[in-house]
């Protein structure tokens, strides 16, 4: 059942938290996918979380800041601060990083609430991805040759 290895791999490429943390060592060592083919998989759904992320928070924040005056507070403070290029950096290594909860999702909500454009923000966030999941992919297929 080839077809249901692959849909369960990008349902759980989608999971916060796991993203391809997870979901690419999933893959090269329980199924027979290709070890490409489940990185680009896995890779195009992470990437395709920022923008869906991203339009969420903005139709669901705004009336959450009304209605709640701390959040409202929150943001504010966060959001005062200008984007420098050392935020863009911090945002890079934070989603490059192949830890669970520094994934798509947290970096989406963290260069939502610094007020970065959607433009900058699918940029950094992206190449973070990206990074993360080719680190792991690596990590992963190095440590299967070394345990046979």
């Amino acid at each position: 059942m080839p077809g249901s290895e692959l849909l369960f791999i990008l349902l759980l490429s989608a999971v916060p938290t796991f993203e391809g943390r997870y979901a690419l060592p999933t893959a090269l060592l329980v199924t027979d996918i290709n070890p490409l083919f489940a990185y680009l998989a896995c890779t195009g759904v992470n990437l395709a979380v920022i923008p869906a992320v991203f339009l969420s928070l903005k139709l669901i924040v705004p009336p959450m800041r009304l209605r709640w005056k701390w959040i409202d507070s929150l943001f504010r403070r966060i959001v005062r601060r200008k984007i420098r290029k050392t935020h863009l950096a911090a945002l890079f290594t934070f989603t490059a990083t192949p830890l669970p909860g520094t994934g798509a999702y947290t970096g989406t909500l963290l260069a939502f609430m610094l007020g970065m454009t959607k433009k900058r923000h699918l940029a950094v966030i992206s190449g973070g991805v990206v990074t993360a999941n080719a680190l792991t992919m690596l990590t992963t297929l190095g440590a299967v040759s070394i345990l046979g």
